[in-house]
């Protein structure tokens, strides 16, 4: 079976780390073409995705133009010669060039958020648009899968098909690092071995809802000097991050890094005020690394704690104090145990073998 994934580009973020284990785990008899519509920039994994053995190809469309006509244009070219079974697009752009232009191939798509949360919280008045064609575009088509109930249950009145359901998952393990890297880097950021740390990974955006973290731990660090948090990303709140916390050492504000990985082995819990996800991925990885996380109360965090046992707690984002109350309690809570609900999660529902099964379902139905 030959399939031609469309992907905007290949740097390294949750779309494309999802991709690559989708891909990774298709046996050989699948074929793979990757085709994308933009210049890679620093931190691609384009030589990742050549490493995988059905990749036979990738490819960036033969047009600098970003012109939606232009794009489906040399899309629609290319595809006829590929001649592929399946086209699977992942993101905005694809999706709407794929809708656009690719109607007589059999296409798979995956919805990665509730795009009315998603887009108009990143795009204003412009992301009312995005969402509606996004929606509107893909209404008709049989193969379109969502990453969560919780987006389901949103969108699904306004598809012709019902849709399906292939919840985010994350590739069991990761590569440890030396204990001496490790203190290295703790020394670096000023953790001392009594901290207990926090760590969040994601834009600094009005969605991911930065700012009321840092408020409640400056509060609860009046109390409790040995809790650090880790805030690991940037956007465009990085100036008021910095303000409100210009007085409290023990929040750091580290800015984008190559690989959390390092920053998850140093720490002791996730943690994330976010107002809306599809199925977080920065979530799952740090269950992967065994941490215990702390969720806002929203549909798509609980989704994720149903599975956890006590790996999981949810908070209210309008309640600073019950924020303040559930760091303590998992601070004093049975970590080891916590840890092991952490893993066990992973292995049982989110890992990226089932998640790839789910998709090689669809591709043969």
């Amino acid at each position: 079976m030959h399939i031609v994934y469309i992907i905007s580009t290949l740097r390294r973020c949750g779309p494309t780390n999802l991709l690559y284990d989708v891909i990774n785990h298709l046996p050989n008899n699948y074929q793979v073409t990757i085709l994308t519509l933009s210049e890679e920039r620093l931190n691609s994994r384009w030589k990742d995705f050549e490493a995988i053995a059905t990749v036979k190809q990738i490819k960036k469309l033969a047009t600098n133009s970003n012109n939606i006509f232009s794009l489906g244009k040399a899309l629609k070219n290319i595809c006829t010669t590929l001649k592929p079974d399946i086209i699977h697009s992942q993101g905005f752009r694809p999706d709407i060039l794929s809708a656009l232009y690719l109607k007589n191939f059999k296409r798979v798509y995956n919805i990665q958020n509730y795009p009315y949360d998603d887009y108009v919280m990143q795009f204003g008045a412009k992301g009312y648009i995005m969402a509606f064609l996004n929606i509107y575009l893909l209404r008709k088509s049989k193969y379109v899968t969502v990453c969560s109930k919780y987006v389901k249950s949103c969108i699904e009145k306004s598809f012709h098909y019902p849709l399906h359901v292939v919840q985010n998952a994350v590739e069991i393990g990761y590569k440890k690092n030396t204990t001496d890297a490790n203190d290295s880097l703790r020394k670096k950021l000023g953790i001392q071995a009594t901290d207990k740390v926090f760590v969040f990974a994601g834009n600094l955006i009005k969605r991911k809802n930065p700012i009321y973290l840092i408020k409640a731990f400056n509060e609860i660090n009046k109390e409790h000097s040995n809790i650090k948090l880790l805030i690991l990303g940037d956007g465009y709140l990085m100036n008021e991050c910095k303000l409100l916390s210009a007085n409290n050492a023990n929040i750091i504000l580290v800015g984008n890094v190559n690989d959390v990985s390092n920053y998850y082995q140093i720490s002791h819990f996730y943690i994330t005020a976010s107002l809306s996800e599809g199925m977080p991925v920065s979530v799952l990885e740090a269950l992967n690394h065994q941490l215990p996380v702390l969720l806002s109360n929203i549909s798509q965090h609980a989704e994720v704690v149903d599975s956890i046992k006590s790996a999981g707690l949810l908070f209210d984002v309008n309640d600073n104090k019950d924020l303040q109350n559930k760091i303590l309690s998992f601070v004093n809570g049975h970590y080891q145990q916590m840890q092991k609900d952490a893993l066990e999660a992973i292995m049982q529902q989110f890992n990226a073998q089932r998640m790839s099964n789910d998709f090689q379902k669809l591709y043969q139905s």
